[in-house]
């Protein structure tokens, strides 16, 4: 397993990891499984336009009271590239893996190892939220050593690997974090996020990702994924909370 700056001047800064992938064909059947369960899920939501008019989520599996208890509104009602007032609310920002803290590529050596490309810049930035008290979570499909190391250079704990249903996942996160999912905010970028961001306080998606989950979301990042994106909610998220100023005066 390696690690090397990347200088690609179209990606920007990053780091690339290099792991052992595990079953990829196991995987993507799941994926796909879970893929077709969305999609009809997503066709029996009640449209945006309705959701905008009872100025609820429009998801009818959602948390309703954490969201209403924690004031965070505007979700699920339209999306915007400016980011929510209500940021200054969020406690966890949870992270999907392939497409948002990557550009969803995966390169693949004759050996068999994986490579990930992962963004300086992102890192940074969650390194900042975490030290002025936000909490840091990934939940991916996928498992890596790539992913693993990473975290550990990040010092991201609450790391949920190959899990096939995200949302089945939340009442552990909750209860591991300490965060209500009222103040949580996801940040995804294709429809195996979906089931989870409907049931979070605030849904996130970068500025590639899939329709639907751009649709969906209450923000919709103006890089996209892999390539600052996660610095931009990042950066975002500390000028809500006023602590940009002190931030900067420790550098």
């Amino acid at each position: 397993m390696t690690c090397c700056p990347s200088s690609n001047p179209f990606m920007g800064p990053s780091i690339t990891v290099k792991g052992s992938p595990r079953n990829a064909h196991q995987y993507a059947a799941r994926i796909f499984s879970g893929l077709m369960g969305a999609e009809r899920h997503a066709a029996q939501a009640p449209t945006q336009r309705q959701a905008l008019a009872r100025r609820v989520p429009c998801a009818s599996d959602i948390n309703k009271s954490a969201i209403c208890n924690s004031g965070l509104s505007g979700y699920g009602t339209m999306n915007t590239s400016i980011p929510p007032k209500n940021l200054k609310e969020i406690q966890l920002l949870l992270l999907d893996v392939d497409g948002v803290l990557t550009d969803g590529s995966l390169i693949y050596s004759d050996e068999g190892s994986e490579t990930k490309v992962f963004n300086v810049k992102d890192g940074f930035g969650l390194k900042l939220i975490m030290s002025a008290g936000i909490k840091v979570g990934l939940v991916t499909g996928r498992t890596s050593n790539a992913l693993q190391r990473r975290c550990r250079e990040l010092g991201i704990k609450y790391i949920y690997d190959g899990v096939q249903q995200k949302a089945r996942l939340l009442d552990k996160i909750v209860t591991e974090t300490g965060v209500a999912a009222g103040n949580t905010a996801y940040i995804g970028d294709d429809l195996p996020d979906l089931p989870l961001m409907r049931r979070i306080g605030l849904a996130i998606a970068v500025a590639d990702a899939h329709e639907m989950v751009r649709d969906y979301s209450a923000w919709i990042t103006a890089a996209p994924g892999g390539r600052g994106a996660v610095r931009e909610v990042c950066d975002a998220l500390l000028k809500s909370r006023g602590d940009w100023e002190s931030i900067l005066e420790q550098l």
